[in-house]
């Protein structure tokens, strides 16, 4: 959150300062009271996250804390200041992302009840009243009315990044490869050959599996 009279060359300054703090964790920003504001949203750090005592002396220190939560009831809704009421997974519709950057289809089952929202909703609504204050007559950067608006910038701001990440994988001599029966030269490991009636695999089918190995950047512990 700016300080009064903060210049936005100024507040931009301090935001990328905490951005290239690396090797500090956000938590451990915030308990030395360096974030004045945190927005939460679909998580209870306050009972998820490890090193309990630093999260909740960060929570507790923070001016102001928004959380966007399904439920009022949470570790995390304890300490906050203000409380914006969320959908949940089954009441909402869209596209979620895993860590494969594997994009799947959501459809609501049931409506949100009362004033509960979907998560984009309510961003978009507080990015628009805060650019009518910061930006007065300009036009809008969330130009957003509907989730199909949302997943076509996605689209096109993503277009050709995992290309571009594979191709640069290729060139550092990661090549995955797919061979039906033996495994992948550059990736040791035995092809492994399904039995009779195993699920997924017809009798006979030779799925392929590589094992991965983590090598530790430093010395093995003892006794390893």
């Amino acid at each position: 959150m700016a300080e009064a009279g903060l210049s936005e060359d100024e507040a931009y300054r301090r935001l990328r300062k905490l951005a290239m703090d690396r090797g500090k964790r956000l938590n451990e920003i915030a308990a030395r009271g360096e974030v004045k504001a945190l927005w939460i949203a679909c998580s209870n750090p306050a009972q998820s996250m490890p090193d309990q005592a630093l999260v909740r002396a960060a929570l507790e220190r923070c001016e102001l804390v928004v959380l966007q939560e399904a439920f009022g009831h949470t570790a995390t809704a304890r300490y906050a200041d203000v409380l914006l009421p969320g959908a949940t997974w089954a009441e909402k519709k869209g596209t979620v992302t895993n860590s494969e950057r594997r994009i799947s289809r959501v459809r609501a089952a049931v409506a949100p009840p009362g004033a509960a929202r979907d998560d984009w909703r309510i961003v978009v609504d507080f990015a628009r009243l805060l650019e009518s204050r910061l930006r007065p007559g300009t036009p809008s950067l969330f130009p957003y009315e509907s989730i199909e608006s949302i997943w076509n910038e996605h689209r096109e701001t993503t277009r050709g990044r995992d290309a571009a990440r594979a191709r640069a994988a290729q060139s550092a001599g990661l090549q995955l490869l797919r061979h039906r029966g033996a495994p992948n030269p550059r990736l040791p490991g035995p092809a492994r050959r399904s039995g009779a009636g195993a699920p997924g695999h017809p009798p006979g089918r030779t799925a392929v599996r590589h094992p991965v190995r983590l090598v530790p950047s430093g010395p093995a512990p003892a006794g390893a």
